[in-house]
């Protein structure tokens, strides 16, 4: 299904980009080796989360006893041709394939073998996969209209986007129309692209698309791109068109003129030194593999107006493995007869000399982009980090590695070449852990209960984006079971999940039927990793008698312990041990954060690692109240113990007023890293929105916008990129778009705009609360203004409900928007320089912000007035992180990746227990 991020409307350009040099249409070619293009078809379906909840008719006995266990893609994909009645043969794949059933009534499994086939065809810009049928076996042709449905249901579609490869050129280039096509042999597979805007037309398409194919393949290179050399110049006018527009004293006179030759071009790369009564010595020279030539003719407004003529000659060279290396020559010459009347009389032009005197107007101001070194005045070498996209048809992760290993010109192409390796593709197993039905004191410190319990963790070995598809009591015929079983979470279906069964004294009636004839509890547990019939035992009686009377104080112990004083963090010692809920595996994160109510105000409660540093502090406010937080990993230095702070002279008081009445409550989150989202510039900032059935991650980076689904934090894939700059944020808005920085507010596809510079936005329902440089505005769904707020800040902005945090110079000031068209500023708090504002996460229901200082951060509470709860060295692991539904993004120390992770694990509400060992 198309989205608002397929082909998402990017904000518009300025001036300096309003030639459009290319609307095309150029061609390109894209060549695969046609052994692995298999085997990567082979990966994608692997990965499919396939569920087939259905129960299936035996075909032998006609009862429906049957559940597919798992679904697997054996080796062995093939491409052929499949005769077409009316037509040439079609490009297709023949997919071996083999469903693994469970009788659930013996709990035995046995598999079914035969060939799925996969016709390959386009959707305008799409390359597809599409189901067309199998070769199932007689006996279970039943099963067909299932598997059609299964099998047809599976989006086996890929977009190529070909920006992070054309990288270098600057620009980027939209698929208009796409073909698939296959040499004779079935050795080398094709992808013939339209490139440029669609309503420049299609001309040459159609003997472009049905030309012979010829394979350009050198020695172990496994893929092959022919960028159609027109389309390299195009590009290269286009960004010397915006380079010109962007400088206020330089213009163009008309559009650059540009060529393109297959044929080796020498340059100087250091220029000769002409000696009198000699001539020109020295210099040195590069001969460039095919060359771009541009000329151009242009006018210097520096002092007054100077023509100048200037000519670039640009080489490419693949100079290590997925880097381009652009060599520039740039040469000009002023007009002389222009420099004569600007700077004029004779008399000066003899005394100073022509050199010194248009010296200021000579040339312009040629800017060295990014990623380049202006070795001399003549040259500028660039080097341009390059990827082929993925062609993963569909699949929400990279399955293929393309590296770019070699550049070599053609007389109308240039052929850019490498190896391509796949990604290994591990296949999940399940795993389920059980505990059967018995009775025993149950529940924790919020409620302790006498009860008969069962439960099941259902899992995945590895933790892949596995599902379950059925969860069901099976032979339960008295309907005795099902109504009591309980699954969480409810709301997802991604594993992890837990289902459990209870049983409280009295809820069964001693005369229900059940008791006339036990029977014990099965649940079919049906997953994407696989199925199986968990047996969980039968349902004893309650206990009576001395055994009862055991459980009773068992339970009475176990909650007098839950409110018995602890004499470590309250009391005399002033110091409590965390204790971690489980050590996290290398790539795993536990979080920690505790709430410490009714304690004494003033007091000071500090997080002290295995070194005796102190990582952060909390002061006890008016109300009795603290919060920290803290993060454990694979790292060695961790937060292992709690210490408390008093006033010598309350020191008695406040140990006596702790021990009675404070209470720490504890929250252990451990999530498990899931995936990793690589970003194609450096990361200015992320984050996640649920959007269209979607968890989406919007990042902006150094080279624009990008938009990933991580719904499958396991497999996240590309939605689209988008290259604009100045931009600072994009946010869901309506049915498209919203980008909002430099330039103002602009809302795909329509295109409403607000003309005016914006820091930070904000949405609230249907509002849009924007940071501009006179304060805050705020505006309806359709970018009218309703309000506003004049206030001096610094630049960042964060909500917290119906409260806006914005720094100043001074620290924090905090804004009430309950009444929109009238914001109003509800307190402000003093703290260092502010440097940034993050969404702060506590134990309980308590609204925060994390400022972010040059050093350490401080956890306010962003209420009417805001206070500070917690003061750190370095800002919480939590602070870099965003979350959405069930999903974490953290964004790497290195700005270029976003790691993805879930919650396996919860414990909350834990209180301190009265004992706390070392």
């Amino acid at each position: 299904m198309d989205s608002r991020y397929d082909q998402p409307h990017p904000p518009p350009q300025s001036h300096a980009q309003a030639t459009n040099a290319f609307a095309g249409p150029f061609f390109l070619e894209l060549q695969l080796d046609a052994a692995k293009f298999c085997k990567l078809i082979a990966n994608r379906l692997r990965i499919e989360p396939i569920c087939v909840p259905q129960a299936l008719v035996s075909p032998l006995t006609g009862e429906p006893v049957f559940v597919v266990d798992h679904v697997a893609f054996p080796e062995g994909v093939k491409l052929q041709w499949s005769p077409q009645p009316d037509g040439p043969p079609q490009l297709e794949l023949g997919v071996p394939l083999r469903v693994h059933l469970l009788d659930y009534e013996s709990n035995t499994r046995f598999p079914i073998s035969f060939d799925a086939f996969f016709r390959l065809t386009t959707q305008g810009p799409k390359v597809c996969a599409a189901f067309r049928g199998t070769d199932l076996p007689h006996e279970f042709a039943a099963y067909g209209d299932l598997l059609t449905s299964v099998l047809g249901g599976i989006d086996l579609c890929g977009t190529l986007d070909l920006e992070p490869l054309l990288r270098f050129m600057g620009g980027g280039a939209t698929v208009a129309k796409a073909h698939i096509d296959a040499t004779g042999g079935l050795t080398v597979v094709i992808l013939r692209l339209l490139v440029g805007d669609p309503g420049a037309g299609t001309t040459g398409w159609a003997k472009f698309r049905d030309s012979p194919i010829l394979p350009v393949f050198a020695a172990k290179e496994d893929w092959a791109l022919l960028v159609d050399a027109d389309l390299l110049v195009a590009t290269a006018i286009q960004q010397i068109t915006d380079g010109f527009a962007s400088q206020d004293n330089i213009s163009l006179d008309q559009s650059p003129a540009g060529s393109w030759s297959p044929a080796p071009t020498v340059i100087y790369v250091v220029d000769p030194v002409f000696v009198s009564g000699v001539g020109y010595v020295g210099g040195k020279t590069k001969t460039l593999f095919g060359a771009i030539t541009l000329r151009i003719e242009g006018t210097s407004h520096k002092v007054c107006d100077v023509g100048f003529d200037a000519s670039m000659i640009v080489g490419l060279e693949v100079s290590e493995p997925n880097v381009v290396k652009m060599t520039t020559r740039i040469d000009w010459s002023p007009n002389y007869w222009d420099a004569f009347w600007c700077f004029g009389p004779v008399g000066g032009l003899l005394l100073g000399g022509l050199t010194e005197i248009y010296a200021l107007a000579k040339t312009p101001d040629f800017a060295t982009p990014a990623l380049c070194t202006r070795t001399t005045d003549h040259l500028i070498e660039c080097e341009y980090p390059v990827e082929l996209p993925p062609l993963d048809f569909g699949a929400p992760s990279r399955l293929a590695t393309f590296t770019l290993t070699s550049y070599r010109p053609t007389t109308k192409a240039v052929v850019l070449a490498g190896t391509l390796s796949l990604v290994a593709v591990t296949e999940a197993e399940l795993s389920l852990q059980h505990s059967p039905l018995a009775w025993d004191v149950q529940g924790s410190c919020d409620q302790f209960f006498i009860g008969a319990r069962a439960s099941v963790i259902i899992a995945s070995v590895p933790p892949l984006h596995t599902t379950s598809c059925r969860i069901e009591v099976i032979d339960d015929e008295l309907g005795f079971f099902a109504p009591r079983m309980v699954v969480e979470p409810s709301n997802s279906h991604l594993l992890p999940r837990t289902v459990t069964f209870t049983f409280e004294l009295d809820s069964v009636s001693p005369d229900d039927p059940y008791w006339s004839a036990p029977y014990p509890l099965h649940l079919l547990v049906q997953t994407t990793a696989g199925a199986s019939v968990v047996h969980l035992g039968l349902l004893h009686r309650q206990p009576e008698g001395a055994k009862l009377t055991a459980l009773q104080l068992r339970a009475a112990s176990l909650q007098a312990n839950c409110t018995q004083a602890s004499n470590e963090l309250f009391g005399p010692k002033s110091s409590f041990d965390l204790h971690w809920l489980v050590d996290p595996a290398p790539d795993g994160i536990t979080l920690w954060n505790g709430a410490i109510t009714h304690a004494t105000p003033g007091s000071i409660f500090e997080l002290v690692d295995n070194k005796g540093r102190v990582l952060g502090s909390a002061p006890v406010g008016l109300n009795g109240s603290a919060r920290l937080a803290a993060h454990l990993d694979g790292s060695a230095a961790r937060p292992v113990q709690i210490v408390r702070r008093a006033n010598a002279t309350t020191a008695g008081r406040t140990d006596a007023v702790n021990a009675q009445k404070a209470v720490l409550t504890q929250r252990q989150r451990r999530l498990a890293a899931r995936g990793l989202v690589r970003l194609a510039g450096s990361c200015r900032s992320a984050q996640l929105e649920l959007v269209d059935r979607m968890i989406v991650l919007t990042a902006v980076t150094t080279r624009g916008v990008e938009f990933h689904d991580v719904s499958a934090p396991d497999r996240p894939r590309v939605l689209s990129r988008v290259a604009a700059t100045g931009v600072r944020g994009a946010l869901a808005w309506g049915r498209g778009i919203l980008y909002w920085g430099e330039g103002g507010v602009w809302c795909s596809p329509h295109g409403a705009r607000i003309e005016q510079a914006v820091m930070a936005a904000e949405r609230r329902g249907d509002l849009l609360v924007l940071l501009t440089a006179r304060g805050v505005s705020v505006h309806d769904r359709d970018l009218h203004p309703i309000g506003g707020l004049d206030l001096e800040h610094t630049g960042h902005m964060m909500r917290a409900g119906h409260l806006l945090a914005i720094s100043t110079s001074s620290g924090l000031t905090v804004l009430d928007t309950t009444v929109a068209e009238r914001p109003a500023i509800a307190g402000s708090l003093e703290l260092p320089s502010v440097t940034g504002l993050r969404k702060g996460k506590t134990v309980d229901a308590t609204v925060t912000v994390i400022a972010l200082h040059e050093r350490g951060a401080t956890l306010v509470e962003a209420g009417t007035p805001p206070r500070v709860l917690a003061r750190y060295d370095h800002p919480p692991w939590a602070a870099g992180a965003c979350l959405a539904g069930t999903v974490w993004a953290r964004v790497a120390d290195d700005c270029l990746t976003v790691r993805l992770y879930t919650v396996v694990k919860v414990i909350a509400g834990a209180p301190v227990p009265a004992t706390a060992g070392g």
